[in-house]
């Protein structure tokens, strides 16, 4: 249902609301005026009843004890039911008659209406100093039922011309409103399909114009997230396709190499074997210091695919062992060396998922990384794991280069970006930026890792 009939639905329900309210209103007001209108009857058609009387007895008639109703309400001009009980007298009564049922009015509201009506007041008649009998006053209910069933049609009649005008002026009024908002639905179809360059025409009411705002903003936004999935997407391939050569050449390299000398040392032993000649000490040695390189470089592959101390001792310690690696790496690569050091929490929790204890290395290992090619080595790279609230915090801070600031080092690289999707991508949150300090900027990652029972992961 649109938003148009909800609004005309809604203010014609206020309407009849509106209208049950003010007919009850209409109502109780008519009672009111009833009782006090039935009050002012009875004083005046008991003043005219007395004059009758006085009048029959002066002329000395011979039913002056009882007076003519008719002529009195002749003289009153309004129907009125009046009945007289003289004191020794028989009832006389005029107007009673029970009233006719009229068709405009329905019967149900005619016997509603009927029981909340005034029904008699009662006067006493006196002659002169006498007390001679006593009128009762009853309202024809008929008449006043038909009186106020008049004023509730017309009631009803300007009530539904009134709710149907409002009706009208307000489909009308948010047509003309709410054409914008086929435009906005346009655009996030669009934006659906794929189509991230949105041009809006500027809007006139200040709701529609943020509306406008908000969802160029929206476009503009899943425009640059559509471009950074892109580059990481490509980046993850280079990275795979970088991965996959470098272990191809590791094994050419490398084992290639060992599996060549195997291959001669073992040539020449089945060649000693076939004349003769047994095998000497130093083919055993080249063997043996074969295999050990062979399996020398099959270990540093699979620490380069994944490292074995996280598995077998964990987080900590595959920690503490990834950066006295690195410090290694970087006493011989560079000279003055960069330093990073390492600060664990004093507890560290007793069991953790694998998918966090992956993630957080491989998160060290690239700030590391981006440490090794931007990081000036004036101040040590400084990493620090905390425990607060239920999550894991890694804070990495080096000083950065005295070179123009690019992408990596203010946080924007792709490597940082690959990181931060793999971070949110488990619930974590990841901040990096390039901040002043007094001897220079330094760049600061703030990443942050909810801890989750292994079980959840299991």
């Amino acid at each position: 249902m649109s938003l148009s009939a909800h609004l005309l639905i809604r203010m014609t329900l206020v309407g009849l609301l509106c209208w049950f309210g003010v007919s009850g209103f209409v109502v109780w007001r008519l009672q009111q005026e009833g009782r006090g209108t039935i009050e002012a009857q009875a004083d005046i058609l008991q003043r005219l009843t007395e004059q009758q009387l006085r009048r029959q007895l002066v002329a000395q008639d011979a039913g002056g004890r009882l007076p003519d109703l008719a002529r009195v309400v002749a003289l009153y001009g309004r129907p009125v039911c009046l009945r007289y009980q003289a004191i020794d007298q028989p009832l006389v009564q005029w107007g009673c008659e029970p009233p006719v049922p009229t068709e405009a009015v329905p019967a149900w509201l005619a016997t509603w209406l009927g029981e909340r009506l005034p029904v008699s007041v009662t006067r006493g008649i006196r002659l002169w100093s006498r007390e001679d009998g006593v009128l009762r006053i009853e309202p024809q209910q008929a008449a006043v039922i038909e009186q106020l069933w008049s004023r509730l049609q017309d009631l009803t009649s300007l009530t539904a011309a009134t709710i149907a005008a409002l009706d009208l002026l307000v489909w009308l009024v948010l047509r003309r409103l709410l054409q914008p908002t086929a435009g906005f639905v346009a655009a996030l179809d669009r934006l659906g399909e794929g189509e991230h360059t949105l041009s809006l025409p500027r809007q006139g009411a200040r709701e529609f114009r943020r509306l406008s705002e908000g969802i160029q903003r929206l476009a503009a936004t899943l425009a640059q997230l559509t471009a950074i999935r892109a580059a990481l997407t490509i980046r993850l391939i280079d990275t795979q396709e970088a991965e996959r050569r470098d272990i191809a050449h590791d094994l050419h390299d490398e084992m290639g190499q060992c599996i060549a000398a195997l291959q001669a040392v073992s040539s020449g032993i089945r060649q000693s074997a076939a004349v003769g000649e047994p095998a000497t000490i130093e083919d055993t040695e080249i063997l043996d210091a074969t295999v050990n390189e062979l399996a020398a470089g099959v270990r540093g592959l699979l620490v380069r695919l994944r490292p074995p101390l996280l598995d077998e001792q964990g987080l900590q310690w595959a920690l503490q062992d990834l950066v006295s690696a690195w410090n290694l790496r970087q006493r011989a690569a560079r000279q003055p060396p960069l330093r990073a050091e390492l600060t664990l929490p004093a507890r560290w929790p007793a069991e953790l998922d694998e998918a966090t204890s992956l993630g957080l290395y491989r998160a060290c290992q690239e700030a590391l990384t981006n440490a090794a090619r931007y990081a000036d080595a004036r101040e040590p790279v400084r990493l620090s794991v905390t425990l607060a609230h239920g999550r894991l915090c890694l804070s990495v801070r080096n000083a950065c280069s005295s070179s123009p600031p690019n992408r990596a080092a203010s946080g924007t690289g792709l490597g940082l970006g690959m990181m931060a999707e793999r971070v949110r991508a488990r619930g974590g949150d990841l901040h990096a930026a390039r901040e002043p300090a007094p001897a220079g900027d330094a760049f600061v990652l703030t990443l942050q890792w909810p801890l989750r029972p292994v079980s959840a992961h299991a």
